[in-house]
């Protein structure tokens, strides 16, 4: 957006000219895990606020599926743009992250106490990163305490034989979801967050049911991703679908090419939208990656971290590898 470019401009990168793609990220990621053979993987994580971040976790787990056989470590997704996250702002080197109550029952965390020295060198290495430093200061200073945060969801099995819904945001014990602080005045009053967030297996369908905090304002998007994955194919020739929901109608494609209106049922009451998508338009998928979000343009207001679903072998074709918590 910034730079203009639509290719690796820079000499010293890995791969100098390498597109701005899916494609080329995924094969850039493949390579350098298949030759650096990590044992621990450190990654943004799928519940984070920024799409580039929460992209990169995605590639990445896909990456490792291609390697299953020859490569298994660790990965360790750690948590930097969610709503008032940290919740304590500035320098304070003698307390500890605490994580978002959205986030903290839903994932499984693991803490990394930290030394002086280690938190010092934290310290510089942010205060070494200008670009950033520059105009975020008291963000950046609020990641530096005595302690390190890394955690993930477990891959979520549908089972075909149960009818009841799968739970995958919040629940009655979780505070609703919040406006960023970050928003306007005009923006904080059109504000929808999605409350709940449900999904299950209809017949050859996935169905998706996520409710509102409110119902949709004028100009605001509550949006689905859908993402299928299989082992004996290219992800790049996967469908990717986007169903988006308004105030009065929506829209289903396929990345940038509009789909059919009846591809997709949407079912949408003033404050639940209900989604199914027949497996096959996502090509009979093993895994599935889902994400629930709301937006007013381009600015987001409430997301779901995105989710890894396991199908049954009966939904598609033959099941893939379970898959490893991080």
């Amino acid at each position: 957006m910034l730079t203009r470019v639509i290719a690796v401009p820079y000499a010293s990168a890995y791969r100098p000219g390498a597109a701005y793609k899916g494609e080329d990220i995924l094969q850039d990621l493949t390579a350098v895990f298949a030759d650096f053979r990590p044992t621990r993987i450190f990654v943004s994580h799928p519940a984070d606020y920024n799409p580039d971040h929460a992209a990169l976790y995605l590639f990445t787990q896909i990456a490792l599926w291609s390697l299953d056989e020859a490569l298994q470590p660790q990965v360790h997704p750690f948590l930097v743009h969610y709503p008032r996250w940290p919740r304590q702002r500035g320098r304070a080197l003698d307390g500890n992250l605490v994580l978002p109550e959205q986030l903290n029952r839903r994932c499984a965390w693991h803490v990394l106490q930290l030394t002086n020295d280690e938190v010092s060198r934290k310290e510089a290495a942010l205060q070494a990163h200008q670009t950033q430093y520059g105009y975020a200061r008291t963000y950046l200073d609020s990641f530096v305490r005595t302690n390190e945060l890394y955690g993930d969801f477990a891959a979520m099995r549908l089972p075909r034989a149960d009818p009841a819904a799968l739970s995958l945001g919040p629940d009655a014990t979780t505070p609703a979801t919040e406006p960023a602080e970050e928003l306007e005045e005009d923006e904080r009053a059109r504000f929808v967050g999605v409350d709940s967030y449900t999904v299950r297996l209809v017949s050859d369908d996935l169905e998706l049911s996520m409710g509102l905090s409110r119902p949709l304002a004028p100009g605001v998007m509550a949006g689905v991703y859908c993402f299928g994955y299989r082992s004996d194919r290219a992800f790049s020739d996967m469908p990717k679908l986007h169903v988006a929901v308004a105030e009065i109608g929506q829209r289903v494609s396929d990345q940038e090419r509009p789909l059919p209106g009846d591809v997709v049922k949407v079912k949408h009451t003033a404050r639940k939208i209900t989604v199914r998508i027949p497996l096959s338009t996502l090509a009979q998928p093993q895994r599935v990656f889902i994400n629930v979000s709301t937006r007013l343009g381009e600015i987001p207001f409430s997301s779901q971290p995105w989710r890894i679903l396991e199908l049954p072998a009966a939904a598609g074709a033959e099941a893939g590898r379970p898959q490893r918590e991080g």
